[in-house]
This record gives C-alpha cells, sequence and structure tokens, in this order.
C-alpha cells in the first residue's frame, strides 16, 4: 500500500486522464530541452505525461463501480477528435511587470523584490493544447457528474496542458526567469507537424505517492468511437 492509502484510510487518488503516444510525447520533451537558461528541473516520466481531465482525489474503492457507471454515461455520444499542442508555458504564468526596485537604493528593498518576484516565478513548464469541442464537452459532463463543488460554468477557468518538468527549489537571488525565451519556445510547437494527435480514449488512472517517485496506474480506459 502506497503512502497516499495509508494516510487516506485506504482510500484512492484517482483522476481522468487523456495519455498523448509515445512520438508526440518524445517530441515534446525535445522541444522543452532546447530551452536555453532553465534552473535545475526534474522532467515528468515519458509514461505518465498526460493531460488531465478531471482530478477527482481521494475516493473510496466501495464507490469505483458508481464512478465506473458515471463515466460510462459521460462519454455517450463523444467521438474521437484531434488534438493540437499549441504553445509551451510557464506555470503560474509570468509576471512581466517591471522591475520597480531600480529606483530604490535600499539592498532590503531588493531582497523584498526578489522574494515577490520568486512567489510570482513558474513552478513548472507545461504545453498548452487546443480546446475542440468535444474535449471541452467531455470535460465539462465530467466534472458535472463527478466534482464535489461544481461552479456555475466549470470550463470557464479550464486551460488543457501536459505537464513536462517541474523546477526543483531555489531562492529567489539565485535565477531570474526574464532570461527564457519564451516566444521562440512557443514558435517551435506551433510550426511542429508531428503534435496533433486523434484522442482515441480516456482513462480512469490511480496516482500513488512513494517517497522517491510518484507511480500511475489504469484503473479502466475508455474507448471512443470514430467520429461519425
Amino acid at each position: 500500500m502506497g503512502r497516499d492509502e495509508r494516510k487516506s484510510g485506504g482510500s484512492l487518488r484517482l483522476f481522468l486522464a487523456i495519455y498523448p503516444p509515445a512520438p508526440v510525447v518524445e517530441s515534446l520533451l525535445g522541444s522543452m530541452r532546447k530551452l536555453r537558461d532553465l534552473p535545475p528541473y526534474r522532467e515528468v516520466r515519458s509514461d505518465q505525461i498526460h493531460l488531465t481531465l478531471h482530478f477527482m482525489g481521494q475516493v473510496h474503492p466501495r464507490k469505483m463501480d458508481q464512478v465506473i457507471e458515471t463515466v460510462d454515461r459521460a462519454k455517450k455520444g463523444i467521438y474521437q477528435f484531434d488534438l493540437k499542442l499549441m504553445r509551451m508555458v510557464g506555470y503560474p504564468r509570468l509576471n512581466r511587470a517591471a522591475d520597480s526596485t531600480q529606483d530604490s537604493a535600499s539592498l532590503s528593498s531588493r531582497r523584498h523584490h526578489d522574494r515577490r518576484r520568486n512567489a510570482s516565478a513558474p513552478r513548472l513548464i507545461a504545453a498548452e493544447t487546443d480546446r475542440p469541442d468535444y474535449l471541452v464537452e467531455l470535460r465539462n459532463r465530467l466534472v458535472r457528474r463527478l466534482a464535489r463543488e461544481v461552479r456555475e460554468n466549470p470550463n470557464d477557468r479550464y486551460v488543457p496542458h501536459v505537464t513536462l518538468c517541474r523546477f526543483r527549489p531555489i531562492r529567489a537571488a539565485e535565477y531570474s526567469f526574464g532570461e527564457v525565451d519564451w516566444a521562440v519556445c512557443g514558435a517551435s510547437l506551433a510550426d511542429s507537424d508531428d503534435l496533433t494527435f486523434t484522442v482515441k480514449r480516456f482513462s480512469l488512472m490511480k496516482s500513488t505517492l512513494s517517497p522517491r517517485e510518484v507511480v500511475h496506474e489504469e484503473v479502466a480506459t475508455w474507448p471512443l468511437s470514430p467520429c461519425k
């Protein structure tokens, strides 16, 4: 039993996701590795790179049948669709405000600014996708049926993306993200012909946390029929 299962009394940490094909993943990671001047980071394992449709959190095993039946109903009328990786971004988004410390003669003021800049600096790099209608509709249905709390419009803040790497903790004074050429990175994705793929299935996954790694295991999968 994993650490998260012990802490949660045997419940399962579940999420629904789309996993891109291996060639798309390798192309994405290759584009990310071309970025210069990145701080120390940890790549997401290629077999764990995914687009989250809905994160369910801790679910008791006795509710699994109910979850699977709910997803069965939610996918009706959803067909295969093409998904395009559009751009690479840092999350949270960069704060591009001008450096207000230039007129300050106080060293303490500069350190305060560094802390504020680090707080808003990206913690990871992700590749955003487009928003095809079937993706938005599927995600909307899953959230409305499975989420504990649902906003009036579940998709109003949904930005589909796949996480590629996470930065290791560093002090604000040790790095400035302003040196990263994000525009070049985004253009490299837009110009790639191998970053569009057809979504033919999505999966219910169990995530197990351990001291050394996160393990994803498939619990159930739902194939999508070709579009009529």
